[in-house]
């Protein structure tokens, strides 16, 4: 039985424990005999931010995004809104590339709802100052998860790749 590569894209890598959560992901794409390829292999420094670590960080994240059968993206809002940059790159490049592409996202919701509720997010004054958490006036919402299949010539994609 053929081993799928799959490639994790998202903006796992910036949270405080990146180490242990591309661990969590590795043993879930383990379970289901898939074969992880996470950004976190590639030794990432994300303190050091010169050219060359920019370099290191890209090449090694295309050539595992060049290795891989499939991608999963994380296209959840990270920052604001819309999903990370970095993200929505490599996804775009192994949709390019002609690989199965997944994106994940926690709920369905339109652009203008979700800038509509951002403004949730941004704490009033009196909160910045007293130091309160603005994620804390955001209403409650459902936890469960909603997955879109994308592949290669999807028409939900909008052009079809040439081969």
């Amino acid at each position: 039985m053929r081993r799928y590569k799959l490639y994790l894209a998202g903006p796992e890598v910036f949270l405080p424990k990146a180490l242990e959560h591309a661990e969590k992901q590795r043993v879930i794409c383990r379970k289901f005999d898939f074969i992880p390829l996470h950004p976190m292999d590639n030794s990432l420094d994300l303190g050091n931010r010169d050219i060359k670590t920019a370099m290191r960080i890209y090449l090694g994240d295309i050539g595992q995004i060049r290795e891989s059968n499939i991608l999963v993206a994380n296209c959840n809002g990270f920052r604001g809104v819309c999903m990370d940059d970095g993200s929505a790159y490599e996804l775009g490049y192994g949709n390019a590339l002609g690989k199965i592409s997944y994106g994940y996202i926690r709920e369905l919701t339109s652009l203008v709802a979700r800038v509509r509720l951002s403004r949730f997010l941004i704490p009033s004054k009196e909160d910045a100052m007293a130091g309160a958490h603005p994620h804390a006036r955001i209403p409650a919402r459902s936890q469960t998860e909603s997955a879109h299949v994308h592949q290669p010539g999807d028409p939900a994609l909008g052009t079809s790749p040439s081969h």
